[in-house]
């Protein structure tokens, strides 16, 4: 059982020694001496040389170790490691009896074969020694330490002894079985010359401190002299103490509840790239954190006849897994707990990333536990209870979803009030959740024909889970309203004057107001005045700073408050944002041509957006694919925009994942007139059109086109190249708001359900009267026909803008795009000032002057390339 030390080269080295404290030379001394008649050391004429690093013990001893950080480096590595702790916890129910061991100078005990004790040399006072046993600080020591035990004991002791480096844990169900276990180790120890240090044995106990934990057959907990440690760690004065003390927390993070939640105040302090600055803010988080581990919980142990059940949660700061057991009476034992917070980049998800992420990151977690046998997933996001059946349209979503399909369970819905992780920690009946819901994820009365199609092959086409958050302050308002309707005068006023009237546009449900201006129109909560322009502002940048058409539809499914749509045209038309990147809402000239659609699938066009900045993973290009009927938008990034690729997308991805259309729209660019391009969509019995070549504004992409300078210009400004990060994000606020010309969202119509919002999971509205599918397609035909004629009206009657001396405004400055500097000039904020207008140089030029110093002049500008500026105001 010696252990060999293997070099990656021989050559040899002499590295200085440190010196030894004056106080502690007699103590070293001694300790080469005892370490010399114990046969640990001996004299050397070795060629290589370590120094000595001379180590305090609690009693007042001294260690000698080596430094051996030169010889770890040259050292080929081993790689014999001890069990994971969490495995090793879960071995011990209905362990009656147990004992614990510990190995005297552990590493001594294991000698070194002759040709490696030479490369462990030291030098104290002159005198050259090398070790003949395994010397502390050694890469490998604790490999061979464990590989020798291993060797000693043999594997028909594993069933009763968890051996971890030099502390042996024996444990049996009665007193007689672990008489005849420890006789066995004890035996197996003597044989090949192992010690033990009585003095920290402890026999035949029913509960156990083991690597720090307090074992029993009830279950784990820490050990209460650890835990002190944590509760009595003085406050950090440096960013290494913060370290210091989160590491002891995170130690037993899988007692704690939302453990995540409580460390995520100091990321920022541990940042090297943010100056340390303790604050009351990070001390009552310290505090806080601190507070959390007095109410640890118990763990059970892994019982293999039990009912495993695994409850999942993710939030905006982390993401959280308990994994517990359900006994015969129905009471739910915790198994373990897991959690972590969200790095920046996962904060960004949608609520179903997150809530997938949490599930994934915990089943990885508990892998040990959970491969191999059937059990339940509880979730409170009850998209995700489609999960065996759903194909997700999102590629992470898709890539998650594939980690976990080797496991055997069942996802189940609880509502968010029952997600509580601190139930899981009662000993109370077991909650009763909602049964899985029957609702199909393919819904087939979307499908779409082809000539010659019967109805048993009509295409299935998949819903995407699509879902915007809402503002967390908002939210917290928001679970607050029916208090803030209680506090609003005119709200008070408003249903007092309903009561009395017998007025049904209003009513109170679950305690909260809400109003419809017709019975067969939709219930929408009364918001107070305290609360309408932060939801305007809040709705407003969460949907991608859109117009007030958009803005208003999407705002008035939920909410209502009198004069809604002029406050919704007040603060946009005062957007700052709004009015640097957005192009001025002008008519755009030229002859409009008609595309033609019917229903969803019937018709898309397509085509290319960029070449952009080069983004992560090379991506240099968006194929734009929209549906010409319900405008339903799928954006692709991609590296070249060459016909193989989008075909690609369009078989391997549109097609699967959205429908098969009838025909496909495009320009004249060589990808869509190639002979590959059309044979091949020929097989797949789609033909292909092409807009007019002198008008492409006929193809309805033009209008995303527009969009997507617009998206860009508000979230890639300052870095062009991460727009890739962004196209996902964008194509879903293209598809959850209001199309002005069909009335409805691109996901609405195509998909017919609505998009998820969560102010339906904040508040429970009445029961509105349904709409069917069929009707809304009817309505929305009606609507695109209303639209095309409007268009037609817009371009004959176009108003002139007319500035005057003294106007605020906007000045439109170009840029260039540039290959070395990875900028796009279609990035750019538009517009920069304000300025005001100080001269009038005629009817088309006008005199700028800085607002701050009118007298100095900015220059003289044609009114092509100014836009009016609005301040925003307060109105009384």
């Amino acid at each position: 059982m010696e252990h060999t030390i293997k070099l990656k080269n021989e050559k040899a080295f002499l590295k200085k020694s440190y010196p030894v404290p004056l106080a502690l030379r007699d103590k070293v001394r001694s300790e080469i001496r005892n370490m010399l008649n114990m046969g640990i050391i001996e004299h050397s004429n070795s060629q290589y040389c370590n120094p000595l690093r001379i180590v305090m013990k609690k009693d007042g001893s001294v260690r000698c170790c080596l430094d051996a950080r030169f010889l770890n480096n040259v050292i080929e590595g081993d790689n014999e490691s001890p069990p994971r702790i969490d495995e090793v916890m879960q071995k011990y129910l209905n362990k009656q009896c147990l004992t614990t061991l510990d190995l005297t100078h552990g590493y001594w005990q294991v000698p070194l074969d002759k040709q490696s004790r030479q490369y462990t040399a030291f030098i104290f006072e002159g005198h050259l020694y090398h070790f003949k046993r395994i010397p502390f600080g050694l890469k490998t020591a604790g490999s061979g330490f464990m590989r020798a035990i291993r060797l000693a004991l043999g594997e028909d002791c594993d069933h009763f002894l968890t051996s971890y480096v030099d502390d042996l844990l024996i444990a049996n169900e009665n007193f007689n079985d672990h008489l005849k276990s420890l006789e066995i180790v004890f035996d197996k120890l003597m044989k090949n010359r192992f010690t033990l240090r009585i003095t920290k044995a402890k026999f035949c106990q029913p509960e156990v401190a083991f690597l720090g934990f307090m074992l029993s057959p009830q279950g784990i907990r820490p050990d209460g002299e650890k835990l002190s440690k944590i509760l009595n760690f003085q406050e950090p004065k440096n960013r290494v103490e913060l370290q210091k003390f989160l590491g002891l927390c995170n130690y037993y993070r899988q007692f704690s509840l939302n453990h995540s939640k409580y460390i995520e105040p100091f990321r920022k302090l541990l940042s090297k790239n943010n100056a340390w600055e303790w604050s009351e803010y990070y001390s009552k988080a310290y505090e806080d954190l601190k507070e959390n581990f007095v109410k640890v919980i118990q763990l059970s142990h892994y019982d293999n006849d039990k009912t495993f059940q695994l409850q999942t949660d993710g939030s905006d700061v982390g993401i959280c897994g308990v994994l517990y057991q359900v006994d015969e009476e129905q009471n739910k034992r915790v198994i373990s707990i897991e959690s972590r917070c969200l790095i920046p980049a996962e904060k960004n998800y949608t609520t179903t990333e997150k809530e997938l992420l949490a599930i994934v990151f915990s089943i990885c977690k508990f892998r040990v536990y959970l491969i191999g046998r059937k059990f339940d997933i509880i979730t409170d996001h009850q998209a995700l209870t489609f999960l065996d059946r759903t194909q997700f349209l999102s590629a992470r979503l898709c890539r998650w979803s594939l980690l976990i399909q080797e496991y055997d369970f069942n996802v189940k819905y609880c509502n968010g009030k029952e997600n509580v992780v601190a139930d899981f920690f009662s000993r109370n009946p077991n909650h009763e959740y909602v049964e899985e819901t029957s609702q199909q994820i393919m819904i087939s009365t979307l499908s779409c024909y082809h000539e010659g199609q019967s109805n048993n092959e009509a295409m299935d086409v998949l819903v995407m889970i699509c879902r915007l958050e809402l503002d967390s302050d908002l939210c917290t308002d928001l679970e607050k309203i029916a208090d803030m309707q209680n506090n609003d005068e005119i709200i008070q006023q408003t249903v007092k004057n309903a009561n009395i009237n017998k007025n049904h546009e209003y009513c109170q449900h679950k305690n909260i107001w809400f109003h419809r201006k017709a019975q067969n129109d939709h219930w929408c909560l009364i918001i107070p005045e305290a609360l309408q322009e932060p939801l305007i502002k809040a709705e407003h940048e969460r949907l991608g700073h859109c117009g007030v058409y958009k803005t208003y539809n999407h705002l008035r499914k939920f909410y209502y408050w009198r004069n809604m749509n002029r406050a919704i045209k007040k603060y946009v038309r005062e957007c700052d944002l709004c009015q640097r990147v957005k192009h001025l809402g002008q008519a755009a000239e030229g002859v409009y041509e008609h595309v033609y659609s019917e229903m969803p699938n019937d018709l898309v066009t397509v085509d290319f957006y960029g070449p952009l900045p080069r983004s992560i993973g090379g991506l240099q290009y968006i194929f734009v694919v929209v549906d010409a009927f319900s405008k339903y938008v799928q954006l692709y990034a991609i590296k070249r925009a060459n016909t193989e690729t989008v075909l690609r997308k369009l078989i391997n991805n549109y097609f699967k994942e959205i429908g098969k259309p009838k025909r496909i729209l495009s320009d004249n660019g060589t990808q869509f007139t190639s002979v590959n391009w059309r044979t091949t969509l020929e097989k797949e019995k789609v033909k292909v059109i092409y807009s007019s070549i002198r008008h492409p504004q006929s193809n309805p992409t033009e209008r995303i086109m527009r969009e997507l300078g617009k998206f860009f210009r508000i979230y890639c400004s300052e870095q062009h190249t991460r727009w890739g990060k962004h196209v996902k994000h964008i194509q879903e606020l293209l598809n959850v708001t209001t199309h002005s010309s069909t009335g409805y969202t691109p996901y609405e119509l195509h998909f017919g359900r609505e998009p998820d919002e969560k102010i339906r999971e904040l508040i429970e509205f009445p029961k509105n009267m349904p709409i069917s599918h069929e009707l809304k397609l009817t309505l929305a035909k009606e609507n695109l026909s209303k639209s095309f004629k409007q268009r037609q009206k817009q371009q004959k009657s176009k108003s002139k803008i007319v500035y005057e001396i003294g106007d605020k405004v906007l000045l439109l400055v170009p840029h260039l795009s540039s290959n070395t500097d990875r900028v796009t000039h279609k990035f750019f904020h538009l517009y920069e000032g304000p300025y005001v207008i100080t001269q009038s140089k005629g009817p088309n030029a006008f005199v700028l002057s800085h607002i701050d110093d009118r007298d100095k002049i900015k220059g003289t500008y044609n009114r092509l390339s100014l836009r009016k500026y609005f301040e925003a105001t307060n109105e009384d």
